[in-house]
């Protein structure tokens, strides 16, 4: 697994030794960039990103690759949060990097996220458990959405996660083999 854009194009990631951690396959973490890359208002200078269920770390870790300012992490697994922490510290520079050991839900009420902040969210959680939306619900009700903020959730084909309503909206759906990406952006009005 490698990062496939951006200042650290090319570096190889630390990949867990079992398969406890699903990471985002090379291909669709191109392809998704490449897509948030192109689309209209989103810059990746100066985001600030959370990477919720972040196993491995690579999808922040290509955000701070193309310009993002700063990441929150976080992960129930110590186990993934230090393989995470192992990654982050071959890119470390002038980055804010926040680790959370906690779920996603509970990060994202974390006063260690500043209201208003954040501009792009990774929501990979394990499939089929809808775990996505109770994230995005938090993040809304204790205001630390940006407006405009773009949402990515990376869910199974056979085990799509629910669509999400008002204020989020849904802006792209594309499917990778058995992997399907939604992007939203978040809009309070």
């Amino acid at each position: 697994m490698r990062i496939v854009g951006g200042k650290y194009r090319g570096l190889r990631l630390a990949t867990p030794k079992d398969d406890r951690i699903r990471p985002t396959s090379d291909r669709v973490r191109e392809s998704l960039f490449n897509i948030l890359g192109h689309m209209d208002g989103f810059i990746f200078d100066g985001a600030s990103v959370f990477d919720a269920f972040c196993g491995t770390g690579a999808l922040g870790i290509e955000a701070l690759s193309r310009g993002a300012h700063s990441c929150i992490f976080a992960d129930t697994s110590k186990t993934s949060l230090d393989l995470c922490r192992k990654n982050c510290a071959r890119v470390e520079d002038e980055t804010s990097l926040i680790f959370i050991n906690a779920n996603a839900e509970k990060a994202a009420a974390s006063d260690k996220i500043a209201e208003n902040s954040l501009s792009l969210i990774f929501l990979d959680p394990p499939y089929g458990k809808g775990l996505a939306a109770p994230v995005l619900e938090k993040l809304h009700s204790c205001q630390k959405l940006a407006e405009d903020c773009i949402i990515v959730i990376e869910m199974s084909k056979k085990q799509p996660e629910n669509s999400l309503h008002t204020p989020f909206h849904l802006l792209q759906e594309r499917a990778y083999g058995t992997t399907v990406i939604r992007i939203y952006q978040y809009r309070k009005k």
